[in-house]
C-alpha cells in the first residue's frame, strides 16, 4: 500500500489519471464552485450530501478509479470492488459471538489533516498531498457524495484496523463495512469494547454507543449488514426488503450517481449499481420468489 501513488507533481497526477493538466488546474482554481451541498432526508436522518459538477467530478472519478487498485486489508469489505454484504457476513460465519458496533458521525469526523495524512502514505509528497486534500474534502471534512470518498475513509480507517487486529487476533475476527464494524468469536467480545472505544478515540472516531448490538449463537439473532446468520445458512433481516424497496425507488427517481452516493458502494456504473440490487434481490427470491419478481420489475421500470 505503501507509495502506490507516489505523486511529486502536478503533471504526475494529471498524467496517472489520464486528464490534461488544464483540467486539473481548473478545478483546483473553481474548486468552492464546482459542487453542491444539500440536506437529504435519508431513511428518517437527515444526512448532508455534496455532489460534484464537472471537471471538479471528472478528476475525482479518475482519482476514485486509481484509489480501488490498492490492495486493502482483508477486514475491509464495504465498498470494496467485487465484495457485497454477503461477503461480509461470510466472514463471520459459525462464530457463537457477533457483535456490531457503529462509528458516530463517520464522514463529518474524518478531517483534512487526516486525508492528508493518506496521501503522504501512499507516498506523495507534502505539497501533492495538500493538493489532492483540497479536491477531496469539503467544509472542513471528506463529505459524503464525492467519488473519492468510501475509498479515502477506508484509507483512513487502516492504522485502526492494524490497532484492533493486534487486540483481537487470534480468538476475535473483524471487518468494516463502511462505518459499520463486525467482531465475532467463540467467546464474549463485550469486554473489550473499553479497548474498541479507546483505539478509536486514539484514530479520531467515536462509537455510537446506542447502536451497539450482540447476537449469540442459538439465542440471540447475528446479524452482519441486514444479513442473518443461523448456523452457515443467511436469511434476511427485518429491515432488508423495506430497505431494497427505498434503493429502488432512489434507483428510479434520482438515479445511480444517487443511490452510490447515500449507500456508499464507491461503485463506478450504473451496470455495477444494478449489480449490487439484482445480488439482493436473488437473495431475497431464496425466501419469496413473487416479491423478488416485483422487485424485478421495479428495477427494469
Amino acid at each position: 500500500m505503501r507509495n502506490a501513488l507516489n505523486f511529486q507533481f502536478p503533471n504526475q497526477i494529471a498524467r496517472r489519471l489520464k486528464i490534461k493538466s488544464s483540467m486539473l488546474q481548473n478545478a483546483l482554481h473553481n474548486m468552492t464552485d464546482l459542487y453542491c451541498h444539500q440536506e437529504r432526508d435519508i431513511d428518517g436522518k437527515v444526512r448532508d450530501i455534496y455532489m460534484p459538477y464537472p471537471p471538479l467530478k471528472t478528476v475525482q472519478r479518475k482519482l476514485h478509479l486509481t484509489l480501488r487498485k490498492i490492495p486493502f486489508p482483508a477486514e475491509f469489505i464495504g465498498g470494496m470492488p467485487k465484495h457485497s454484504i454477503f461477503d461480509n457476513a461470510r466472514r463471520h460465519v459459525g462464530r457463537n459471538f457477533v457483535l456490531n458496533l457503529d462509528l458516530k458521525n463517520f464522514y463529518p469526523s474524518i478531517k483534512p489533516s487526516q486525508v492528508e495524512s493518506v496521501f503522504l502514505r501512499l507516498g506523495c509528497n507534502k505539497g501533492m498531498s495538500r493538493l489532492l486534500t483540497y479536491l477531496t474534502t469539503a467544509d472542513g471534512h471528506l463529505p459524503q457524495g464525492f467519488p473519492t470518498s468510501t475509498m479515502l475513509s477506508a484509507l483512513v480507517l487502516v492504522p485502526l484496523a492494524d490497532d484492533l487486529r493486534a487486540l483481537l487476533q487470534p480468538k476475535f475476527v473483524f471487518s468494516f463495512w463502511v462505518d459499520d464494524l463486525t467482531i465475532s468469536g467463540d467467546s464474549d467480545p463485550t469486554p473489550l469494547i473499553p479497548a474498541v472505544r479507546k483505539l478509536c478515540r486514539k484514530h479520531g472516531f467515536r462509537l455510537k454507543e446506542e447502536k451497539k448490538h450482540l447476537g449469540v449463537r442459538g439465542k440471540v439473532p447475528q446479524e452482519v449488514t441486514g444479513i442473518i446468520i443461523s448456523g452457515k445458512d443467511f436469511s434476511p433481516a427485518n429491515g432488508f426488503l423495506p430497505h431494497t424497496k427505498n434503493m429502488l425507488r432512489a434507483l428510479n427517481k434520482e438515479g445511480w450517481e444517487y443511490l452510490n452516493t447515500i449507500e456508499r458502494w464507491g461503485c463506478t456504473s450504473k451496470r455495477e449499481v444494478t449489480s449490487r440490487l439484482k445480488g439482493r434481490i436473488r437473495f431475497i427470491g431464496q425466501f419469496d420468489k413473487s416479491r423478488a419478481e416485483k422487485l424485478y420489475d421495479s428495477l427494469n421500470m
